[in-house]
């Protein structure tokens, strides 16, 4: 049979294994659980299975399964790597039992080695020493503590079956606690709770030997490896040979160790790679050393063996030995000859996802930027991860093994420290830093290492420490991103507040820096730090002093800065550092968090307790100061100079709506975010009774591209788009205006003002104001204006300002066409000043800069290429049709409707149930909606909104079905929700953030729903996500002419379809009318329950940070608050979840009583809790 190689492991080894297999030609099969079936394995090996259905993390212990696609996939070997079965004498015999060749010792062999006190036996039986301790297995506590006293304190108590350093336990002076908690932690890791009891060795050096046998007797050895550079007992940096032994004497302890080691191999006939492990004393006189453990398998460590022994693949001579016909290599074939010298000096760091600065707790996550630096010769990097890898929890998080060789050990310490200094991963904390800091120390420089050395040695990363998060904190920077598509521009709500920050710490003002809503972070400083805290007041205190804002402040290494809730009307405050975050990754061109779809920033989110953000250490800089005249009041009101936008026409809005606007005092709402501020008001006069084909309500517009900066009309509401607005969608924006500060103020009284001088939105002459006297402070700082762009809309308006550059044509699908084309040459064009193009199904939103490019002159260019196109009637566009699985009328969007009828409204037409509303309109059932679905394909007019999401319309005219939009919170909409008016099912995300086209669809591919269960879609999307399933996708063409055929083919059919639809929109449009009615009038009269927050009630008060509606109350009158961060309220506001804290105190306190009822408005300082 021709041979064929299971590899029963994942990460960086089995990649290492699947290298010397192809090296050998032997094809190789795959295994993978879901959480790891976008690894790299997994699409190198010739085969993939996943174990079982995936879903359990734990498959890869899973003997039967494992063994099952071994024989399915007809394997003739397994190799098991390290970890997981690679020890288990159950599985080598399963293996075995099934005709499988294991490559690795023989069943008997890893059970008496795995046994840490049969080992020990088997050990002296072989000559080899053995560290002092019991003959065997020590049953009681008292045999136990007679058996340490004779040994002599200290004594470690490790568990039989451990390994990896865990199941150990030092005991200095007593052991009652230890003996047990060792026993229980045997029987639950290792199904084996005997314990043994060995001397403790103070200064020991943690010494291996790699050997290798044939099964026949005939072992080799390969050398030692040093290893004693561990924390928690587990290795971090391994070296070879040992520095120890370039001494005479010191090359006598080596032969005498690797003659030990292959003793102990040549009695018990061992088969395959194993290492004996060794403990030196570094206190006797003579460098003794005892044997510690037998690991029965190829060690993560083996490489660096392999580079100071060029030629030797240690894993070559397992796949080998196990195609053998009898099973063992000829004693040629291992010549002990070849190894006895070493070839220079060779170094490996293991680079972990763990945190160094909170007890090396892992640390899961995305990784957001993996590039490492070049090695050299001799070196290699065995990992497993690239940018856009998840390291998730469920397994060991060494994500690569560093490997650098260099003729003397002096060579490859530099060249590991240069690697490990310029390799840059950016996500979650890892350990690299801390590993090079460790290369820099005198000991590990000097050789003078022992097993404890990391236990006192002392480690501070040019890092900030995040001890609290505060509300909301995030990373900005400036401008933004600019590439549309439904990835919002981001960047910093007050972007001249942010600015100023960055000038005061001496950074270009575009820097990335925090910003930081409506409550602080605490954050410890781990090195010298320059920073400055701009925008709203906030109360700042550094190791409990306060400090001011608005100037330069030094900190010093060991500082902690607490930066306190917003006081006054401000929102928004702002932390620089100087040199900024460097360690954040840029995504589509910037390092701003996108937070909703988990974008940009310090891991796609806001900051966590125990983050860690690098910084450069500064000790230097000026003192700099804002002048009173520069800071920003944040009043309780205040206007907005607007621009009209695409829809401030009669067409749309009356001449009354238009005087509403513009003269009524609106109030933002808490329901206010970065998006963009909800306004409360009276109701506006539309000048027409519904948006036609955009929807049920005037306010909808056929899908559009928004500006930067728009008020939109949602329905009834108007919004004032902030700096993560969509991008387009089918509302009216009737306005555009100045953005630099709006989201940076609370809620409050507003009025908008209407700039009849300017007829382009430029920069903002309020802003350039602002920043000159901060740019005064000091001369040398280049002056920067926030980037506003003019925007031209090509829009089907009749009476709009720019609508001679509507494109020329009249028949609406054919114009969609058009505009695809029309865009595609503007982009050939590449002309200079054009920021991006927002194309959405019938026109196209420009944006530019008007420093580069006026808008004449960019009219001009846009009229021209339209003139310039050929008719679209007979445009044949290659396109893709994918297949996606649908479930209509899910229960992720009702939650998500419910959540909606709980915060915003609780009695519209389209509420309880969208799907039901969406029949009734076009005047049938839910079941017109499911066909709608299902019955025919979905054409992708464009991609935008949120990340690219596809905006899709049935190919087939009867099947279109229309509504009145409204906007449930964007946090509760579930991942895939299919929208329409509000959300009519669930289907799988189109968005890939780590893909190089970032989408599986583009304009004008179709897609195909088919029905599935809610069961089915979440085992698909789970697979989907995790890289083993793919949608189907076939190649097809979109034809106009044979599209315009059917078009006139159904007309009649259409059209009885538009007038069922008219008259069933009309009722209930009206019975609409009457439940919003009813809605403002409830508004108006109920107001909110007002809460007492100057009680005489005992305790000390917890306060609400912000305006915000109570949406749960987490703790009841007498519970126990564990710590200060208990949450013991969550509000809502923002379109956000907001977990209020105890607070700092009231840690080990109790709950005395509750001041506040679900569903109440509370303001900033309303008592929400009582804590004694």
């Amino acid at each position: 049979m021709q041979p064929k190689l299971l590899i029963a492991n994942r990460g960086e080894i089995a990649l290492r294994v699947i290298r010397s297999a192809v090296e050998l030609g032997i094809p190789t099969v795959a295994i993978f659980t879901l959480a790891d079936a976008a690894s790299p394995h997994v699409s190198q090996a010739d085969e993939a299975y996943c174990i079982g259905d995936g879903t359990d993390p734990r498959g890869y212990l899973d003997i039967d399964a494992i063994v099952a696609i071994a024989k399915k996939s007809h394997a003739t070997m397994v190799a098991p790597g390290y970890g997981f079965l690679s020890e288990n004498a159950a599985f080598a015999t399963a293996c075995e039992d099934n005709g499988l060749v294991f490559l690795g010792p023989t069943p008997y062999q890893i059970k008496s080695m795995g046994l840490k006190h049969e080992a020990r036996a088997i050990a002296l039986k072989a000559g080899v020493p053995v560290v002092p301790g019991s003959d065997g297995v020590v049953n009681d506590l008292e045999e136990a503590a007679r058996l340490a006293k004779t040994i002599g304190y200290p004594v470690m108590v490790k568990a039989s079956g451990g390994g990896g350093g865990m199941g150990m336990q030092v005991c200095k002076a007593a052991l009652r606690a230890n003996f047990q908690a060792t026993r229980d932690k045997g029987a639950a890791l290792f199904k084996e709770s005997a314990v043994f009891l060995e001397k403790f060795i103070t200064r020991a050096r943690h010494i291996e030997v790699q050997i290798f046998g044939n099964g026949t007797g005939h072992v080799i050895h390969a050398g030692e490896r040093e290893c004693s550079v561990q924390r928690r007992h587990q290795k971090v940096i391994e070296e070879s040979p040992c520095v120890l032994f370039s001494t005479e004497e010191g090359k006598g302890v080596r032969e005498r160790m690797c003659q030990a080691a292959v003793s102990l191999g040549q009695l018990m006939q061992y088969r395959s790679a194993g290492t004996v492990e060794f403990v030196l004393d570094m206190d006797s006189p003579d460098l003794e050393f005892y044997f510690l453990e037998l690991n029965a398998r190829i060690q993560v460590e083996h490489g660096i063996t392999e580079a100071v022994h060029p030629g030797l693949d240690l894993v070559e001579l397992m796949i080998r030995q196990g195609m053998s016909p009898s099973g063992s290599l000829d004693v040629a074939a291992l010549d002990q000859s070849t190894l006895l010298s070493f070839h220079g000096h060779a170094i490996e760091a293991r680079v972990y996802c763990e945190n160094p600065k909170a007890g090396f707790n892992p640390s899961p996550g995305q990784l957001h930027h993996v590039e490492w630096a070049d090695v050299g010769r001799g070196g290699r990097i065995d990992t497993w991860v690239e940018t856009g890898t998840t390291v998730t929890p469920h397994y060991d998080p060494m994500i690569a093994k560093v490997i650098v060789h260099g003729e003397t050990r002096e060579v490859a310490i530099a060249r590991l420290s240069t690697v490990l200094g310029k390799s840059k991963i950016v996500g979650p904390t890892t350990n690299m830093d801390y590993c090079r800091t460790i290369l820099e120390t005198e000991a590990f420089r000097n050789g003078t290492l022992h097993t404890t050395f990391l236990d006192s040695f002392e480690y501070s990363p040019s890092a900030i420490e995040v001890l609290f998060p505060g509300l909301a904190t995030t990373v900005q920077d400036l401008p933004g991103r600019n590439v549309g598509l439904g990835i919002p521009r981001g960047g910093p709500a007050d972007m001249l507040s942010f600015q100023a920050a960055n000038i005061l710490v001496g950074n270009t003002p575009s820097t990335e820096a925090l910003e930081i809503t409506m409550m602080g972070p605490k954050l410890l400083f781990h090195t010298d730090a320059i920073i400055a805290v701009t925008g709203a007041e906030m109360v700042t205190k550094l190791d409990g002093n306060d400090v001011s804002q608005w100037t330069t402040l030094r900190v010093k290494k060991g500082q902690t800065l607490h930066i306190g809730t917003a006081l006054g009307h401000g929102l928004r405050s702002y932390l620089a550092v100087k040199g900024g975050l460097p360690n954040v990754a840029t995504f589509m061109g910037s390092k701003s968090t996108f937070d909703a779809a988990k974008l940009g920033g310090h891991q796609g989110r806001s900051l966590l307790a125990g983050d860690l953000l690098e910084i450069f250490p500064n000790e230097e800089g000026s003192i700099l100061r804002v002048p009173p005249a520069g800071v920003p009041v944040f009043s309780s009101s205040w206007d907005i100079e607007v621009c009209v936008g695409a829809q401030w026409d009669p067409a749309f809005i009356a001449p009354e709506g238009m005087s509403t606007l513009l003269d009524t005092e609106w109030q933002v709402t808490p329901a206010s975010n970065r998006s963009g501020l909800r306004l409360e008001g009276p109701r506006i006069q539309w000048a027409r009774s519904d948006g036609g084909e955009g929807g049920s309500h005037p306010s909808n517009v056929v899908d559009q591209g928004y500006p930067f900066g728009a008020l939109n009309l949602n329905g009834d509401t108007p919004v004032l788009f902030g700096v993560d607005a969509p991008d387009m969608g089918g509302f009216a924006c009737v306005l555009s205006l100045e953005t630099w500060s709006n989201s940076a103020r609370r809620h409050g009284p507003l009025r908008v003002y209407i700039n009849r001088n300017r007829v382009e939105v430029g920069s903002c002459p309020r802003a350039v104001a602002f920043l000159d006297p901060v740019v005064g402070i000091d001369t040398t700082f280049v002056q920067y204006q926030p980037q506003e762009f003019a925007c031209v809309d090509v829009s089907a308006a009749p009476n709009h300002r720019v609508s001679r550059a509507n494109l020329s044509t009249s028949r609406r699908p054919v114009r969609v066409v058009r505009v695809e084309l029309w865009e595609r040459a503007m982009l050939a064009a590449n002309t200079p000043g054009i920021i991006n193009f927002n194309t959405c199904i019938r026109s196209c939103l420009v944006q530019f800069d008007p420093r580069v490019i006026s808008m004449t002159a960019l009219l001009k260019i846009m009229i021209e290429t339209d003139a310039g196109l050929t008719g679209a009637e007979d445009v044949s566009l290659d396109i893709h049709v994918i297949r996606l699985p649908v479930v209509v009328d899910d229960k992720w969007c009702q939650e998500a409707v419910d959540y909606y009828m709980r915060t915003s409204r609780d009695e519209a037409v389209y509420l309880p149930n969208n799907t039901h509303y969406v029949g009734r309109n076009n005047g049938g059932d839910k079941e017109m909606v499911f066909e709608a679905l299902t019955k025919t394909p979905w054409l992708v007019m464009a991609r935008g909104f949120f990340v690219m999401l596809p905006f899709i319309v049935p190919l087939d005219p009867r099947r279109r079905l229309l509504a009145q939009k409204y906007n449930p919170s964007r946090t509760r909409t579930p991942e895939g929700a299919i929208g329409l008016a509000g959300l009519l099912g669930r289907t799988l995300s189109t968005w890939q953030a780590w893909a190089e086209n970032h989408s599986i669809v583009d304009n004008f591919d179709q897609i195909e729903f088919y029905p599935v269960s809610e069961d089915d879609l979440v085992k698909t999307e789970r697979a989907y996500k995790a890289g083993s399933w793919q949608p189907e996708k076939r190649k097809g063409t979109f034809n106009m002419r044979d599209y315009l055929k059917m078009l006139e083919d159904t007309r009649e059919e259409t059209a009885a379809f538009k007038r069922q639809q008219l008259e069933a929109s009309s009722v209930v449009g009206k019975e609409e009318e009457a439940l919003f009615a009813k809605f403002n009038s409830a508004k108006g009269t109920a107001g909110k329950r007002t809460v007492d927050a100057t009680s005489s009630t005992d305790g000390l008060p917890v306060s609400s940070p912000l305006s915000a509606s109570v949406y749960k109350i987490l703790v009841r009158p007498g519970d126990a608050i564990a710590t200060d961060d208990t949450a013991v309220i969550e509000l809502e506001a923002m379109k956000t979840s907001i977990m209020v804290p105890a607070g700092e105190g009231m840690g080990g306190k109790s709950v005395m009583s509750i001041a506040v009822q679900e569903g109440d408005s509370v303001d900033p300082g309303t008592v929400l809790v009582y804590i004694g």
